[in-house]
């Protein structure tokens, strides 16, 4: 039939360059690979229902091999013995911990849910040390995949990533979107850390010349602090926040622009062209964040290294 025909196709799609049926199941699995997308989940169940558990299983077999991940890892519990599972979830440990072809992210998930959550946070800032934007997707493909519930119920996982978290935030809003995310399951530590760094900007604001350079960082600061605070579902909290700011630099003629672009009626339109976050302007990540204490009109050196690292704010605490 119909069902049995899609679930044989799959499966020779799939044993390509795979190890044949009857070695599948000795297969070494912990061995490095070069893995590629395979989700046949459906094809797993429409066999399962068929009554066909034989081709369900070697179909699982097939996509941990191609993709291993605790997720496909789940999808062979109830069809092999729990010794072939338990096999199984010792050769994807292994592969967390040893092999560097493997996702960041599936790595640090498989390892955080196996309470290796030290040796996940060290591998997954390993991998993307040096590729900011993967840094980003991987953080938040990471949390996404060990879901709210899980990191509420284990907040030492966050806990462990959170020192290279706060750095991510310093560096620039391309992090942003994975803390949107977290701040519905977390919002207090993730409102927190956007707060301090308004703070930094609100202290300088006060205490010095507002140039053009301080004027946009402030600015930037308070479009990611207002994200968060929505994300949280924190809305009327922002809202006192950004009133009790506006109160003590009223004095500031110089922000004057800020306050009536970010206040009450054009609290949900987008920012300029050029400024960050804004379609058209710069990229996640690429705007130079001036340095409070710098003077007023000096050029920060920074800008002139393309993709660099934005500068953290000086004495953040």
């Amino acid at each position: 039939n119909e069902v049995a025909e899609a679930v044989r196709w799959a499966t020779s799609a799939n044993l390509v360059g795979a190890p044949a049926t009857h070695e599948l199941p000795y297969a070494h699995f912990e061995n490095a690979r070069q893995y590629r997308p395979c989700d046949v989940t459906e094809f797993m169940k429409a066999a399962e229902q068929a009554g066909d558990t034989a081709a369900a299983l070697l179909l699982g077999e097939l996509q941990m091999w191609w993709e291993p991940s605790w997720e496909h890892l789940q999808s062979l519990n109830g069809l092999c013995s729990p010794q072939k599972f338990g096999l199984r979830r010792q050769q994807l440990q292994s592969l967390a911990l040893n092999d560097t072809r493997c996702k960041p992210e599936m790595r640090f998930e498989v390892l955080a849910r196996e309470g290796l959550h030290a040796q996940g946070t060290s591998i997954l800032i390993a991998a993307t040390r040096d590729n900011h934007q993967q840094a980003h997707a991987s953080l938040k493909a990471a949390l996404e995949a060990l879901g709210g519930q899980f990191l509420t119920q284990n907040a030492a996982v966050v806990d462990a990533l959170w020192s290279w978290i706060e750095q991510l935030v310093e560096q620039g809003e391309g992090v942003d979107p994975a803390m949107e995310w977290l701040a519905g399951f977390m919002a207090p530590k993730v409102l927190q850390l956007y707060d301090k760094q308004v703070e930094v900007w609100h202290q300088h604001c006060q205490q010095s010349v507002v140039n053009a350079s301080t004027k946009a960082t402030m600015r930037s600061w308070l479009i990611r602090a207002r994200r968060v605070y929505h994300a949280a579902g924190k809305g009327e909290e922002w809202e006192q926040r950004f009133a009790e700011l506006t109160d003590t630099l009223k004095r500031k003629s110089s922000l004057s622009a800020v306050w009536a672009d970010l206040g009450p009626v054009g609290a949900e339109g987008a920012a300029p062209q050029g400024m960050v976050g804004t379609p058209g302007g710069m990229g996640q990540g690429d705007m130079q964040q001036q340095q409070p204490g710098q003077l007023s009109g000096q050029q920060s050196t920074h800008h002139s290294r393309p993709n660099s690292i934005p500068a953290s704010p000086a004495n953040p605490r």
